[in-house]
């Protein structure tokens, strides 16, 4: 069935509902009443008979009352959220009195941690924990912000209310302005139903934005108790996840401590019984050592555990911190504005995160790297622990090698190998079960790099898209004349210039091998640019003419626009240098000095684009580009050029 006569079907149903409760009820009501669903299936059953509409007609009168529909629909939820808020502003004296019964109780007593409990009871015991404090913590923020937030729903409400009360004038002028003459009278009642129910909707709307400023008035004593309780909460977890930690660590490195002790005791009692000829079969050796082996492995690896969590643990208190700053930040530029304060605030805020994001990266890949090598001894040791699920059978294979032909195994050595088989599965599942956890936390720790970069990279967006229109400084004034023509006078006196020609004139006369390059720089500049144009305009047009097979032209254009837009830069650049070593220690030489330098470093990008843009140049022969766009822009480098070099 479609969904359009499914839709008829539900219309003709309510209007027949409507129809037994009675057509006198209906037309009982005031013509300002709001409408109601049935009123409304009445009436599209009405215009579906109505033989003086056509179709056209019919299908606009039907989607008014479709509108007038959701309209009440829309207005039904609005009366529920109002009497939601009524319930709330009801509700707080309540809620206050047991919030502050809450706060006056001492707090509770941590569990205690018991290490006889296992180090399995307890690592499960800190995993329920470890989620109840981010629980905790995420409480705890919500009640940080919740007062902030609020506010800014106040002022959002009261630019709301404002809005419906210039809505609902409207809707009361519509309804009270005559029909049009050449109106039909079944389209007129749909335009007014519709317009009954958008009034119903923004009336109940404004009970319920009514209502919740009431109850955020009747809430504020709540929000400092709330806060507190979820404080004392996050100090609670974080004192028995912290004696959690240390008792799995301490129960952790025990146990791999007295395994370790065992079996290095163990080997050296064979070793040794073999050494004195104790006639000690070289398998239970090899055993011995493979088992001191293992459990030597897993204390190196214990080891690194306990030193990836702690690390977690100080990254994740990095990330909750680069967080909530990242957030407090947001929340005063959104309350006060890009003030001068406020941008001081974010200068201080970005000093550091550039190289904190570069740090963070490289951190995220070595993390990385690790984890798949500790991934790979995991393949490995499960290889191993495979191998070792038949101990008999593995038994049976060590001992079926004897060490002197005719010796059958002794009963006792057959017995200690089973032994010993079946010790070194304990420890490979024992080692394999720590891997898995390392693994598991440096998995985490990568992760928390990735949100620490991506935290960090927004931050630093959030702070360049606005640090720039934050002012600074004060404008300037009348009293800043004075200094500018101090200044002026001092870098326009031309003792200044006359002091710099002639430490230049010093630099040439000591070294004048120095200035060669730039000599045959301004050479070049004489001689080869116009064969230099030449040569790059044959490249192109030899590259536009479509029957080039490699990217050898190409190449050679580019080299020599390069050639052509290094000359001016290069000279900068050399210029710059030999101020730069020149002997005259004055402040002029070293700003003239560095200043050639950003205009060289300016210049030769911008310059190697316009060269580009040339006719028969890269752009329009090699890349394809309409020599109009490249036109336009060459002639736009141009000035760009001269303003953006000084």
């Amino acid at each position: 069935m479609s969904p359009k006569r499914s839709l008829g079907i539900r219309v003709r149903w309510i209007a027949a509902a409507a129809a037994l409760l009675g057509p006198a009820w209906a037309a009982a009501q005031s013509p300002s009443a709001p409408p109601s669903v049935a009123v409304i299936g009445q009436r599209l059953l009405e215009t579906a008979r109505d033989p003086d509409l056509d179709d056209a007609a019919r299908e606009r009168i039907r989607g008014v009352y479709q509108q007038a529909l959701a309209e009440l629909e829309s207005a039904a939820r609005w009366r529920s959220t109002a009497l939601d808020f009524a319930g709330r502003t009801t509700d707080a004296p309540a809620a206050l009195a047991e919030l502050e019964a809450a706060v006056a109780a001492p707090a509770p007593d941590a569990p205690p941690v018991d290490p006889a409990d296992g180090l399995d009871a307890l690592e499960q015991r800190r995993a329920d924990a470890a989620r109840r404090l981010d629980e905790a913590a995420s409480r705890l923020s919500e009640a940080d912000a919740e007062p902030l937030g609020r506010t800014s729903r106040r002022a959002e409400v009261r630019e709301t209310l404002a809005a419906l009360a210039d809505q609902a004038a409207g809707i009361e002028a519509d309804l009270e302005a005559p029909a049009a003459p050449d109106s039909v009278p079944a389209e007129a009642d749909a335009d007014r139903t519709r317009l009954l129910a958008r009034r119903l909707n923004l009336e109940n709307r404004t009970v319920s934005l009514e209502r919740e400023l009431v109850a955020y008035d009747a809430e504020r004593p709540l929000l400092p108790h709330r806060r507190e309780l979820a404080a004392r909460d996050v100090a609670l977890l974080q004192d028995q996840l912290s004696r959690l930690d240390a008792a799995v660590d301490a129960l952790r490195r025990l146990d791999a401590s007295e395994q370790a002790n065992e079996a290095r005791l163990e080997a050296m009692r064979f070793a040794v019984a073999a050494a004195w000829g104790g006639g000690t079969p070289r398998v239970l050796l090899a055993l011995a050592t493979a088992n001191n082996d293992l459990t030597a492995r897993r204390e190196a690896v214990v080891d690194r555990l306990d030193a990836a969590e702690t690390r977690l643990a100080e990254r994740r208190a990095e990330l909750e911190d680069l967080a909530d700053r990242f957030t407090r930040t947001r929340e005063r530029v959104a309350a006060i504005g890009q003030t001068g304060a406020v941008g001081l605030l974010l200068q201080r805020n970005r000093a550091g995160l550039p190289d904190d994001i570069r740090r963070h990266r490289q951190e995220r890949r070595a993390i990385e790297q690790r984890a798949r090598l500790v991934q790979e001894e995991m393949f490995d040791l499960d290889e191993r622990r495979l191998a070792l699920a038949d101990t008999e059978a593995r038994a049976a294979e060590l001992l079926g090698a004897p060490d002197r032909p005719g010796d059958a195994p002794d009963e006792g050595v057959v017995s200690s190998v089973r032994g010993m088989l079946e010790t070194q599965r304990t420890y490979l599942e024992l080692l394999f079960d720590d891997q898995a956890r390392h693994f598991d936390v440096l998995v985490q720790l990568g992760t928390t790099y990735g949100e620490l970069h991506d935290t960090a990279g927004a931050f630093l967006r959030f702070i360049d898209e606005r640090v720039l229109w934050t002012r600074n400084a004060e404008p300037i004034g009348w009293s800043d004349w004075g200094p500018a023509r101090e200044a002026a006078a001092w870098l326009l006196h031309p003792g200044q210039w006359a002091g710099l020609a002639r430490a230049l004139a010093d630099d040439a006369r000591n070294g004048p091998w120095r200035y060669a390059p730039m000599l045959a720089v301004l050479a070049s500049m004489g001689l080869l640019r116009r064969r230099a144009r030449s040569a790059l305009t044959a490249c192109g047009r030899r590259a536009a003419a479509g029957t080039a097979t490699r990217y050898l032209h190409t190449a050679q254009g580019f080299l020599l626009t390069v050639a052509m837009a290094a000359a001016g830069p290069a000279v900068a650049w050399l210029l710059s240098r030999r101020l730069g070593a020149a002997p005259a220690d004055s402040e002029l030489a070293r700003g003239v000095s560095a200043g050639l330098a950003a205009v060289a470093a300016t210049l030769l990008p911008l310059e190697i684009l316009r060269q580009s843009a040339r006719p028969a140049g890269l752009m329009s022969s090699h890349f394809r580009w309409p020599a109009r766009a490249a036109g336009v822009l060459r002639r736009h480098l141009l000035w760009f050029a001269l303003l953006a070099a000084p």
